[in-house]
């Protein structure tokens, strides 16, 4: 969210998102195919269960799938370091978010990957807390729980046609999760998302 992102010392999602538009547009411009990669991280101080989230959605909206995940680990020296271990931020004493229950931490990650079978229970578990009707679309659509979550619908079918249908910008009915995290060149409603074939990728 733009909240962690200012904890980060980074600008709000629309300054990416407006250099996502110029970036494709001079490589379509010069005939290159080009990707970016961005750089994600959980459960950095300032992020909360809500602000995971926000971001998994907005992940699934643009149709980026992350091979990598970057856990917050406190480094000497940093602005980063000292909210975490005071709980203040620096610049302005006011109080930060930080999270450091073993659990919540895990949650953050695994909703930054929730496309990923390993990842179901804590995602699932992370929405149950959250109490967000949204953030159900981050399961499979059969799979949410029943019965105050003790049922789960996640036939082999439904997996098979999760593996089939999983791609962003699909070509060909061909699956591109990046490795590593890559936003490139997505369908027309997609500023962001990775397609085409991986070669010439910018890191």
């Amino acid at each position: 969210s733009d909240n962690v992102l200012k904890y980060m010392g980074k600008p709000e999602i629309s300054v990416y998102e407006r250099f996502c538009d110029k970036y494709f547009s001079v490589c379509r411009q010069a005939g290159l195919e080009q990707y970016i990669v961005p750089y994600l991280m959980s459960s950095h101080p300032g992020s909360t269960l809500d602000d995971a989230i926000d971001l998994a959605l907005y992940l699934k909206k643009h149709n980026i799938r992350p091979e990598q995940v970057q856990d917050f680990y406190p480094t000497p020296g940093t602005a980063a370091t000292t909210m975490y271990y005071t709980g203040l931020d620096p610049f302005t004493m006011l109080p930060v978010e930080v999270t450091k229950d073993y659990e919540q931490k895990r949650m953050q990650r695994a909703l930054l990957q929730s496309t990923r079978k390993e990842n179901y229970e804590l995602v699932r578990r992370a929405i149950e807390l959250s109490h967000r009707e949204d953030a159900k679309a981050l399961l499979p659509r059969a799979a949410f729980y029943k019965d105050g979550g003790k049922q789960h619908e996640n036939t082999g079918k439904s997996n098979k046609n999760q593996k089939k249908n999983r791609s962003f910008g699909k070509k060909d009915g061909k699956s591109r999760e990046s490795s590593p995290p890559i936003a490139g060149k997505g369908n027309k409603n997609d500023k962001c998302g990775d397609r085409g074939k991986k070669k010439n990728r910018l890191r």
